[in-house]
């Protein structure tokens, strides 16, 4: 997977000053390691809400046969071989059925992608979509396995949980909530553990492509 950039340096006029009042309503608006700015929950906001239409494109313009190796391969981390033996299909009918739904879905998020930013340039339109598929990954694993990655990868780099709660700006009640698997982490906090760690969405979620 590409690595994580912020949305907001390739996006042109976003947010609009009206989105950013109505973040405001929701947001205390200062700028700290403890609270997200309003343009940052309003990128939040956005970002959530294309995972979620991503997941309907994924529901409704795929074949059955599609979605199903499309769930199995991005979120249950199968390969194309055990994919092709759970469905009684061969590897290279998995891998074109693969590419033809990663097809699909491209050219159902494009019109998504081009709403945000009113382009079509790579290589923003790859990075909106695999921090979708990131997103979408977050929601469909078990907080139990998320809170478990997240937790080898700080004692991996000798961080107490107090010292990585400052380094992300996420609070120690709620980063140990993440690590004892009784929360998942949201689009921002995603990308602050992956910006902050210096790790790929791979290593906290699992393979995303």
């Amino acid at each position: 997977m590409k690595t994580a950039i912020r949305n907001h340096e390739i996006k042109l006029n976003y947010p609009d000053e009206e989105e950013i009042r109505q973040a405001v309503k929701v947001c205390c608006g200062r700028c700290c390691v403890a609270c997200e700015t309003p343009v940052e929950y309003a990128w939040r906001k956005r970002e959530t809400d294309m995972a979620l239409l991503l997941d309907t494109a994924i529901e409704r313009e795929l074949t059955e046969n599609e979605r199903k190796v499309i769930y199995a391969f991005y979120f249950e981390e199968k390969s194309c071989a055990e994919i092709a033996g759970e469905l009684s299909l061969t590897v290279s009918t998995v891998r074109e059925t693969k590419k033809r739904a990663e097809r699909k879905l491209k050219k159902a998020f494009s019109y998504l992608y081009m709403y945000i930013t009113d382009t079509l340039a790579k290589p923003g339109f790859d990075i909106c979509l695999d921090n979708s598929f990131a997103i979408l990954a977050a929601k469909k694993q078990t907080p139990e396995l998320v809170g478990a990655r997240l937790r080898n990868i700080r004692v991996g780099r000798a961080l107490t949980r107090e010292k990585a709660s400052d380094a992300l700006g996420i609070g120690m009640e709620r980063l140990g909530r993440i690590e004892r698997g009784k929360a998942n982490p949201d689009a921002l906090e995603i990308r602050r553990i992956c910006g902050v760690f210096g790790v790929s969405y791979e290593k906290l979620l699992g393979r995303l492509n």
